[in-house]
Parts: structure tokens; sequence; C-alpha cells
């Protein structure tokens, strides 16, 4: 190996690796011991859905046909597989169709809708689902819907002005539970579960769960004939059972780990049912398992798997299939079972990561403001040709995730790769209010966004500066969304940071509240306060109104279909920073919304982050193919720390 300046090292991790290297699969299904599952084909823009038959993949979903739904604006599960077909929604124009071996027919309802969280009764022979329909001047109806397989026939259940997700009807086709919760909340923060015969296609007796008025529940499940579901009620969201014949509840799975999340996508399955055992994946700092209990509530075993992240639990063959990733493995379909142990099934990855070229992360804990400790892992720069000159430490990247109710982990990402590649290091920060640490952890968050986030992505870098791990006259911070917002106010504070990149960042916090959609209608109540007794908070943290605080240079990125954070967030923030001569740039997309898809876009947004970074911190890079970067101050002006 040889020694060449950090930050200028040449890479083969490129956009390309980001944008098209990644099938991204994903939602295991089982229909008649059959296995089904997402999948991105890239080359041709569309999401499909493949089988695992004796002999080999099957392709279910033939072009033009590509599942995708926009309901909650996140979308998520929007497909389920029958004996009867698959049943899925259609991406370009958000209709249910129903594909069999020999045609794809229009099966939606007559009114139209955004549609997702399929599930499937063979008693009933019949789909149900969660609708969102829409309305001038209000916030979208939510329902619970069905369609019949045989006969066509549709039926709305249950209609509400807030939200519904997580439909389940039991085996028998007699009962239907599904989650419910405000649009005044988030559903980690208070929601419950709702119960209810189903008879006739009409509910009957319809009720809810008796839980905490601040519970946050998830995936209800029938079985054994009672009724299961996940609650945070502890302090950790653990597996509870709700008998239905007398109404009393037990803890069932009783681990200081978070077996249930916060819904952000439909669909999410953290638990199943196996020949008289549940399984369940859990995390506790940033780690999550797989565990095997019966049907009593004893632990019987955690199951040990080469993998730091599970998700989308399901039940196969005398087991479970999951999809499973780790530092170094994309997101991979895997199963596990008593009889064959683990099985790779289908692996993201077109080809294997090849391991010289990625950083291992290190999860780390760390002091911050309030005598308290956030968390995040580290990633060091990793080249399988080049090292830093000797005596010199590397420059860093603060990232932010969004969200904010959300964390990163330390499954192989190649947006961190692409600059510890490079010759960064890279500080993935699970600030305050972030998951997987339990309840009380996300909730130190809620009435303090803006500033605790701010403070623990401060403290991260001043950790790795006092233990010498970073150079202290090359620290850059980035973040999207939430996470820019906390970039933001974290630059209105004394901090180290040289040089920041906001992806599509919130300014101003009355904008947000003014324009944001249903299914966040009520997060800032929650992170900041209610409006309008909370403005003067609204004020103080809103980067905007205090751009006269904020002095380091940014560069700025913003789609312009964003509907999410509106280009006008983007917009009135470099005009503040112009203003008062701070060196900013900004690329704006056409055709892009929250999160850049186009493979295009992301190839400009890394090459004009990487030039912004090198102008900052004197590096030498390669300039070829620069994306033209509106008003950019002349490149003197972004000078060297």
């Amino acid at each position: 190996m040889r020694p060449l300046s950090f930050g200028s090292w040449p890479s083969k991790i490129s956009s390309a690796t980001l944008s098209s290297a990644n099938r991204a699969v994903n939602y295991p299904q089982i229909c008649n011991d059959t296995l089904f599952w997402q999948e991105a084909v890239t080359d041709e823009r569309r999401t499909t859905i493949r089988s695992l038959t004796p002999e080999g993949v099957a392709n279910i979903l033939k072009p033009p046909y590509g599942v995708g739904t926009k309901a909650n604006i996140y979308g998520g599960q929007c497909w389920t597989p029958t004996p009867h077909g698959l049943v899925f929604v259609n991406k370009s124009d958000q209709k249910i169709y129903l594909a069999t071996h020999q045609r794809t027919i229009n099966i939606s309802p007559k009114v139209a809708a955004y549609y997702a969280d399929f599930h499937y009764c063979a008693a009933l022979n019949s789909v149900f689902f969660v609708g969102e329909h829409h309305r001038e001047a209000e916030h979208p109806l939510a329902t619970i819907e069905s369609i019949h397989l045989l006969t066509g026939e549709h039926q709305i259940l249950h209609r509400t002005e807030d939200f519904c997700a997580a439909p389940t009807v039991s085996e028998t086709g007699e009962q239907i539970a599904w989650m419910s919760w405000s649009k005044e909340v988030m559903n980690w923060d208070a929601s419950t579960i709702s119960l209810a015969a189903l008879q006739n296609g009409c509910l009957n007796q319809l009720s809810s769960l008796e839980t905490d008025p601040c519970d946050g529940v998830f995936q209800p499940c029938f079985y054994d004939q009672d009724l299961w579901y996940c609650s945070d009620r502890s302090g950790w969201s653990k597996l509870y059972r709700y008998a239905i014949t007398n109404g009393s509840q037990a803890l069932m799975v009783d681990l200081d780990r978070d077996i249930g999340r916060p819904l952000w996508l439909y669909g999410w399955s953290s638990y199943c049912f196996n020949s008289n055992r549940v399984y369940s994946v859990s995390t506790r700092e940033g780690l999550t398992q797989l565990w095997c209990s019966s049907l009593q509530g004893e632990i019987l075993e955690q199951i040990e798997l080469p993998y730091s992240q599970l998700e989308a639990l399901q039940s196969y063959q005398d087991g479970v299939v999951f999809i499973a990733s780790n530092w170094c493995e994309l997101p991979t379909l895997c199963a596990w079972s008593p009889s064959k142990g683990l099985v790779v099934l289908r692996s993201s990855a077109l080809e294997p990561a090849e391991t010289e070229w990625i950083s291992k992360p290190e999860h780390l804990r760390f002091p911050t403001s309030g005598e308290s400790e956030a968390y995040g892992y580290f990633y060091p720069p990793k080249h399988p040709h080049y090292h830093g000159p000797e005596h010199s430490l590397p420059p860093l990247i603060v990232m932010a995730h969004g969200g904010p109710t959300a964390a990163n982990t330390d499954a192989l990402n190649y947006k961190v790769q692409f600059w510890t590649s490079r010759g960064y290091a890279v500080m993935d920060v699970n600030y305050r209010g972030s998951i997987g640490y339990g309840r009380h952890y996300r909730e130190s968050l809620n009435g303090h966004w803006g500033c605790r986030d701010a403070d623990d992505v401060i403290a991260a870098a001043n950790y790795l500066i006092q233990t010498k791990r970073v150079n202290a006259k090359q620290v850059a911070i980035k973040g999207s969304s939430a996470g820019a917002y906390t970039l933001l106010q974290a630059l209105r504070r004394p901090s180290p940071f040289q040089a920041a990149a906001c992806h599509y960042g919130i300014g101003d916090l009355f904008a947000l509240e003014a324009e944001t959609h249903k299914f966040e209608a009520g997060y800032n109540r929650i992170l900041i306060g209610p409006l309008p007794a909370a403005e003067a908070l609204y004020q103080a943290r809103s980067p905007l109104f205090h751009a006269e605080q904020i002095n380091c240079p940014i560069i700025f990125f913003q789609g312009l279909e964003d509907e999410v954070v509106k280009p006008e967030q983007t917009q009135l923030m470099c005009a503040a920073l112009a203003k008062r001569s701070v060196p900013y740039a900004a690329l704006y997309f056409e055709g892009e919304g929250h999160g850049f898809r186009d493979t295009d876009t992301i190839d400009q947004v890394l090459k004009a982050e990487h030039w912004f970074y090198s102008q900052r911190f004197g590096f030498n890079i390669d300039t070829n193919d620069l994306p033209k970067i509106g008003n950019a101050q002349d490149e003197v002006s972004i000078q060297h720390g």
C-alpha cells in the first residue's frame, strides 16, 4: 500500500455502484408453500414480483406492470400472492390488478384511491387492504376495504378521518383487526388495535383493545384463537397476547429489545408463527437478533446468524424467511429452519461486495449534552491500495439520518462507502430520538427537536476529534430531510463543522407545518409543540429566521417535485445566506421528489458534493463531468479550512 493524501483517493465505488447494483429484495410472502418477494429491475425502472420454484427463480410480473403505491406518501407493501393469482397495485396508474398465468386484469374499485397493506384470507376468498381516498381541501379519508376474488365484489368495511394500517383476518374469516391512530399524533407515540367481528361483509362489535393512551402498537396477528400484537408500554416494544374469549392480555416475549418499530411503510413484519413456535426479530443498540419462543412465552433460543440486521420475518416451511444484511452484505433473502439451518436464497447484490474496499463500522457510545449519551457508527477510511500519510488524520463527514424517528444501521451502505473509499472517515449518528434503543431514548427528542439532535451531531464530531480519530480542521456534516434540519440547527451553534451538504432540508418550521401531508400532520406537535401555543418555539428553532448565526459554507440539493419539503425551503435558505455573503452552492432537480431516484441525479449529487468538500479542504480530485452548480459563488470564496 502507498501513502496518499486523505480525501484524494481514487475509488471504484461510484454513483453507478449506488444506483444500479441493487435488486432491493424485500417483503417475502408465502402462498401454498411457495415463496414470493418483490425485487427491483433497475434496467427497466420497475419493481417486479419473483417466486421460488423447483426450477429456480421465476418472474411473476411482466412489463409494463410494476408494483408501487403512493399511499401515505412513503408507500410500502402493496401486493399479495393468492391461489387465484397475484394481487398488486400497479405503480403507473395506482390501480389494483390480478395477475394469473394467462392474463392480468383490472379489479380495482371504481373510485380512484391509493391502496396498500394487502392481506389474503383463504376462508373468504378475499383480499383486505387499506385505502387512501383524496378529497379537495381536506386530508385523505382512510379505509379498510376488501375485494372478493371470485365475484369481484368490492366493499368498504371501515372509514376514518384518522389512520388505519395492517389489516389482518382470522383463519376462519370471522374476525378482523388493524392498527388505528389519530392524525394528531404519530403511530409510534399513541396507537391502538381495533377489533371487530366480520359477518356478511360487514363489521360488528367494533372495539379497541385496552392499552395505555401512549402505547405504540405494531403488527396485529391472529394465531391460536387469540390476537397477538406488539406494544412498547414497558419501555421496549414487546409481544403481547390478547385472549379474545375474555379480554385478558399477557406479555409473551419478555426481552428488553424492540420487536415492533415505527410504521413508516406499510407491511413491515417482525414476528410470525410456525409449528407452535413464535419467531421474532428484535433490536437493541443497533443489533437485530432472531429469537424463538413457545406459545406460553418461554424463550427457547436465540438463533445465531452471520447478520446484524433482520426484518420482514415470515413463516416458511418448518422455519422462517426474512431479509438480512450486515456490514459487507446488502439486504439478502434468507431462510432458516431447524432442519436445514441457514439458506441464502437471493441477494440484492448482483455481485458480492469486494470487502477490501468496504469499511467495517464500530458502534460507538459518546457523551452529549445534559449528561446524556448518544450513539453512532464510526467508519474509518478504507482502500486496498492507499493509506494516509504518516502522522496524518482523515477528514470527517458526520451524517444525520432523516425521520427523525428512524435510525442508521451497520448494514452495507454504498452512500457511506463512497466516502470512506476516497479517504474520509464517516460518523453515522443515531442522535436522541432514534429507534432501536428503547422508548425512553426515542421519546427524549419529543419537545426538543432541533436542540438535542443538533447537540448530538456536534458531540459526535467533538468526541472523534478528542479521541484523535479525525482531523479537527477537516470536518463536514451532511443530512437529508429531517437530518438536514438537524444539520442547519447544528450550524447555528459553536461547532467544528467547516462544510455542510444539505439535502432537501427544512429551514422554516411554520412552512413545514402548513404544507405537510396527512401522515405527518401531527408530527411537529410531538417534536416541538402545538400551534399557536408553541409559536415562539417554531420561531426560535427555524434556521431560516436565524441565518445570521450560520457562517459555514453549505451546498444544497433539492428536488423540484418534493411534496414533503417544498423547494421554497431551500430557495429561501440560499437567499438568506447570500445576503450575508456566506459561501454556498445549490443544485435543483426536475422530476425529483423527496429522495433522489434517478441515476443521473445521484451521479450529479455525489460529484458536486465531492467537489464542494475538496474546495473547502484543499483536496485534489478529478473534476471531469462536474455538473453545473447554480449560485456557486466564485470558488475562491469557498476557501480551504
